[in-house]
């Protein structure tokens, strides 16, 4: 009996902290206490200068802590103290924004205050995700779909191929996602002989719907990371 409220309590809780996720997944602003920035460590920014005419550099995330954020650049006169930013960084498929004040530069390294929230933003029409998802076309060739969205995917082809023995225009992609198979007209946007770039086309509304649950469910794991 113990064992079996035990159960219940730890399932209540797991229940709890998936929900709160998810709610936190879908707001358009962030706290930014709640956000891991060591994982945007390395990744390319677009800073400007909102005191200085907007003037904007591209550089690195080279350092976090708890209260300051510095970024790996070489020194301009535009680097005063207090002095207002504004950052943009991607990651997972979503644009982070959020401004600042300037706290000092250092020995290659401008440092800026911590935000107190980050704006998220959706880059694209349809969700894009990485996968590794075995896949081929028509009886011509297989692959591995390395990334998906709703409206197209990424193909990257177990042998090369002879390019001009396919129609690009119209061919069936066909793939399994969580026990369901999908067989969707597709045109090639890119074409190469170890790659293929491709756009949905008359994909049904149920596929649509069920690719894009997809996504969302590992954007959503892969986003995880960015909570500490």
């Amino acid at each position: 009996m113990i064992l079996s409220k035990s159960i219940d309590f730890f399932k209540s809780i797991s229940v709890k902290f998936e929900k709160n996720m998810e709610e936190k997944m879908n707001q358009q602003y962030l706290s930014a206490r709640t956000l891991n920035f060591n994982y945007l460590t390395g990744k390319q920014v677009s800073l400007s200068l909102i005191d200085n005419g907007g003037l904007k550099y591209n550089p690195l995330i080279f350092y976090i802590d708890n209260k300051t954020i510095g970024l790996s650049i070489a020194y301009h006169s535009e680097f005063e103290s207090k002095s207002s930013a504004s950052i943009e960084v991607v990651y997972a498929e979503h644009l982070l924004k959020f401004d600042t004040k300037i706290k000092g530069y250092d020995d290659g390294i401008l440092y800026l205050y911590m935000p107190r929230k980050v704006e998220k933003t959706q880059q694209r029409e349809y969700l894009r995700v990485g996968c590794n998802i075995k896949c081929s076309i028509e009886n011509f060739t297989t692959g591995t779909i390395k990334n998906l969205s709703a409206g197209g995917a990424f193909i990257l082809l177990d042998n090369p191929i002879d390019i001009a023995l396919l129609d690009c225009s119209s061919f069936k992609l066909c793939f399994s996602l969580n026990n369901r198979d999908f067989r969707i007209n597709c045109s090639a946007v890119e074409i190469t002989r170890k790659f293929i770039r491709v756009k949905f086309s008359n994909i049904k509304d149920d596929s649509r719907e069920l690719i894009t649950q997809y996504c969302l469910s590992i954007d959503a794991e892969e986003f995880k990371r960015c909570y500490k």
